[in-house]
């Protein structure tokens, strides 16, 4: 995960309506908000797909594999995870 994958957007209304709709259409995730921006996470890269995990499934991941996963908001970290 790269800091160039994370979308950010003013916090608009406008923006959050597009955040929804690129949720709903499965190309992004709506990662958390911050009072400026909203964060999101395309769901795809190539032959990766986004995998969204919690702190403690960060830890399990990163001893067991060696990655390190990207904190993406609140207790979220991102993965690539080839399919």
């Amino acid at each position: 995960m790269e800091d160039g994958d994370i979308t950010y957007l003013p916090n608009t209304q406008e923006n959050k309506d597009l955040a929804w709709k690129l949720e709903a259409e499965g190309t992004h995730r709506w990662t958390h908000t911050t009072g400026k921006n909203l964060y999101l996470l395309p769901t795809r890269k190539g032959d990766y797909r986004l995998l969204l995990v919690g702190s403690a499934q960060e830890g399990r991941i990163r001893r067991h594999y060696g990655v390190e996963g990207k904190w993406v908001g609140q207790c979220t970290y991102a993965f690539w995870v080839k399919e």
